[in-house]
């Protein structure tokens, strides 16, 4: 955010303590639209002009229950790059236009429901002075803030951190409120400060502490974490200065992504996390000529036999050759892992052992099995 083009995102606004009892109705991944502008409208009018960027109250009475009045103005505000539309509803959801969901689902447009009554002039005096006050906004806002960044920004980060201290960001994509209070029963030393994200149906967490210590207890923690009980938790790289604070986001983000991706399930290091990170950044589509200019015929006879020499050859380079630990991990006598060897070479036509083909195969087999069967369950 900078100061000749203020915003803040929808998420943004979703944790400033006016948005009391909202629900996303629809538009979840639009979250991350920038608000430059509140824009109060009360008819369905479509001779209102929009500049782009408003986020736009309104009551709906009269119209927003009535497809022919509601569709046509939706329609408008996302044609016009509005922001998200937050309604303040007197009457159940089930009531608003199907079709409404539909658009908004369609063009990742949020529409906000406040099930409550809402001041709508300090919704948007709230903002304004997020946009434009020198004060620094609360935590949470503040994280999300500088979650949205799209390059370095000069924010006050005073309230969350200070030089003398040490930290990391956790990405939790649920049980964020058992994580935290587990954190604060383990150290005594820490803060902790969150924030949910809705476009990614997630919190961030921020721990930070000092920083000659308990680096390592945390990890320690997120491990214990993950071995009692299931936790999805992205965890970036640790930081110790301002610079490297911005880094870490930057790498939890693309981690978040990778994530996605190959499916994590269980707490997971940006550090320790490798092969990902090269096959995320490689084009689709050229992993998959690749795939079938090496696997190909493999792959083809597995279909055709039902057999499994394609999962055989993974696990055999991830063993190093070993054929006794192969046979006992996929659960075949060892004269049954000879023959599939041979099988193998044969379908292949040439030896898989040359160094350089070995990692280029090692590349291609698991993004095959945990990214590209993936995507054809989906």
């Amino acid at each position: 955010m900078t100061k000749n083009n203020p915003y803040v995102t929808v998420d943004m606004a979703l944790n400033l303590n006016e948005f009391d009892h909202y629900e996303i109705y629809s538009g979840k991944k639009g979250t991350n639209r920038k608000i430059k502008w509140v824009h109060i409208v009360e008819l369905a009018n479509l001779n209102t002009t929009f500049n782009g960027g408003e986020l736009i109250l309104t009551t709906g009475k009269k119209w927003i229950t009535k497809e022919k009045y509601a569709v046509p103005f939706l329609k408008k505000v996302i044609n016009s790059d509005c922001a998200c539309l937050c309604i303040e509803l007197h009457t159940e959801i089930s009531n608003i236009p199907q079709e409404l969901f539909t658009i908004s689902e369609k063009h990742q447009f949020p529409i906000i429901i406040f099930h409550n009554r809402v001041k709508f002039m300090e919704i948007s005096r709230a903002i304004y002075d997020f946009i434009y006050s020198k004060t620094s906004p609360i935590d949470s806002v503040l994280l999300n803030q500088i979650w949205s960044m799209e390059e370095d920004i000069n924010v006050q980060l005073s309230p969350i951190y200070n030089d003398n201290n040490g930290g990391v960001f956790l990405f939790v994509n649920d049980k964020a409120e058992t994580v935290s209070d587990f954190f604060k029963k383990e150290l005594l030393n820490i803060q902790i400060f969150k924030t949910f994200i809705a476009s990614a149906n997630a919190t961030l967490v921020l721990l930070t502490f000092n920083k000659n210590n308990i680096k390592n207890k945390i990890i320690e923690i997120l491990k214990n974490l993950n071995n009692s009980d299931t936790y999805n938790i992205l965890v970036s790289p640790f930081f110790y200065d301002q610079s490297s604070l911005f880094d870490a986001v930057k790498k939890l983000k693309i981690l978040t992504k990778i994530a996605q991706e190959f499916s994590f399930s269980t707490t997971t290091f940006y550090d320790e996390v490798h092969i990902e990170k090269v096959l995320y950044l490689l084009d689709c589509k050229y992993l998959e000529q690749l795939t079938d200019e090496y696997l190909g015929p493999l792959i083809a006879y597995d279909k055709k036999s039902n057999s499994e020499l394609t999962l055989t050859l993974k696990t055999l380079i991830e063993l190093n050759g070993n054929r006794n630990e192969t046979a006992k991990r996929l659960f075949i006598s060892r004269q049954a892992i000879y023959y599939r060897i041979n099988m193998i070479k044969k379908i292949l036509s040439e030896n898989f052992d040359q160094p350089n083909k070995k990692a280029m195969l090692e590349l291609l087999l698991y993004n095959y099995f945990n990214r590209t069967l993936k995507n054809k369950e989906d």
